[in-house]
C-alpha cells in the first residue's frame, strides 16, 4: 500500500514511469492479500496514467482487470 502512495506522489510530480512501478507493486500486494478495493484504486490511477500516455492497449487491459475484480470480488 505504501508503494501505491509513493506511486500517487510520483504521479502528482509527473513522473509516470516511477508511478507505474509503485502502483504495480501495490496492485500485486493488494490482490495477494485480497484487498480488492485497494487494488481497484491503484488500477484506476494506473489507468489514468496509461490514458495520459496514450497506451491504449494497456489501458484496455487495465479496464478489463478492474471490471473482473469488481464483478468477482466486491459487493
Amino acid at each position: 500500500i505504501l508503494n501505491g502512495n509513493i506511486g500517487s506522489v510520483h504521479f502528482e510530480q509527473g513522473d509516470y514511469d516511477a508511478a507505474l512501478k509503485g502502483l504495480q507493486i501495490d496492485i500485486e500486494f493488494s490482490l495477494q492479500e485480497k484487498l480488492f478495493i485497494s487494488a481497484i484504486n491503484a488500477l484506476s490511477l494506473q489507468l489514468n496514467i496509461l490514458v495520459l500516455q496514450k497506451k491504449w492497449q494497456e489501458a484496455n487491459k487495465t479496464v478489463q482487470t478492474i471490471l473482473h475484480i469488481n464483478t468477482q470480488y466486491t459487493d
